[in-house]
């Protein structure tokens, strides 16, 4: 018998430390539609939920509760039948898509690499029941696993609901604008400038012939800043996939929440490839805003003190181009 299931992923994003400090798999998934109950399937019932069409995002990981004949895997299971999986397609994107034990049955772990994509990717595995008992290295089931890698676009009802002038929030969750939704954004502004806007930031620039960009955003800190400067006070402004425009655009930072504690003193620089390259930038005061010049987002380190613009990790290369990630952004070094 051989099925094909598309995974859908409602809720379930584990990172490696949660997956293997839970006593259970967590059930978060709703069926789209029913799964088989002999032979392989994914569990659709109950509490465990169901996989159709998941996006998995970069840098995640997932299970994915496998069952055979209605009945989760268990060691007993696999004495009288082995599973095999292979790769049909994407896993490029994935650094591993196998059966693992937690709390004494077998899931599907998924476990996607870290990358920052604008376009997604599908995925295929095969995952094939073999005798081991009574018709040794017959294959009695087979079950086709499809699902995407990558990042969520922005919502084209948002998007189309756009007039001239309005600023584009920028939601982590759904970073991605498509070619499609840079041409709607750039058309209804006359293909003049258009706002992007995070909590506290806000980037004006033009987009005008862009082929898609991802804005995904974060303020985790660098490691080898926090270790080597231990007595300054930092902010952080990351834009893992580094987008790039074809022409420079206005980068504004609200400090007003950070301010007194910089004492007005602020001095920004871009982190890449281990280097720190000091930023020129313009402080209003009345205003509590850092505003500076850029066609490129990274990661960007605000400091109370000047730090030495130099190599900070000497294991990072140094080298001065950008490297790119599948859909077009260059690798940033940021932390996703």
């Amino acid at each position: 018998m051989k099925k094909i299931i598309s995974l859908t992923l409602v809720a379930l994003m584990l990172t490696a430390s949660a997956v293997m400090a839970m006593a259970d798999v967590d059930p978060s998934f709703t069926a789209s539609e029913a799964t088989a109950t002999t032979g392989l399937s994914i569990d659709t019932t109950g509490e465990d939920g169901t996989l159709e069409g998941a996006l998995l995002t970069p840098g995640k990981e997932y299970d994915f509760p496998l069952l055979l004949d209605g009945q989760p895997i268990t060691d007993d299971t696999l004495k009288d039948v082995n599973i095999r999986i292979s790769a049909k397609k994407g896993s490029s994107t994935m650094s591993s898509f196998s059966l693992v034990k937690v709390s004494g049955r077998h899931v599907l772990r998924a476990i996607v690499k870290t990358a920052w994509p604008v376009n997604p990717t599908d995925v295929e595995y095969e995952i094939r029941l073999i005798d081991r008992k009574d018709q040794p290295g017959v294959t009695l089931d087979t079950l086709t696993v499809r699902f995407e890698t990558g990042y969520r676009a922005a919502d084209d009802a948002i998007i189309n609901s756009l007039s001239i002038g309005d600023e584009i929030v920028v939601d982590p969750e759904a970073p991605v604008f498509t070619k499609d939704q840079l041409n709607k954004i750039s058309s209804v502004n006359n293909y003049r400038n258009v706002t992007f806007v995070g909590d506290i930031w806000r980037y004006t620039v033009n987009v005008t012939d862009l082929k898609g960009i991802n804005m995904l955003y974060n303020y985790n800190g660098i490691p080898e800043l926090l270790s080597k400067y231990q007595e300054h006070d930092f902010e952080f402004i990351n834009f893992p996939a580094g987008p790039t425009f074809t022409i420079n655009g206005k980068f504004e930072i609200d400090v007003a929440d950070f301010a007194d504690n910089f004492e007005g003193k602020f001095y920004v620089y871009r982190y890449l490839s281990g280097r720190l390259t000091q930023l020129n930038t313009t402080y209003d005061e009345e205003n509590n805003t850092l505003t500076f010049n850029t066609n490129t987002l990274g990661r960007f380190v605000l400091s109370d003190r000047p730090m030495d613009a130099s190599i900070i990790d000497n294991n990072t290369s140094s080298g001065g181009t950008q490297p790119t990630v599948p859909g077009g952004n260059p690798v940033t070094g940021a932390v996703a």
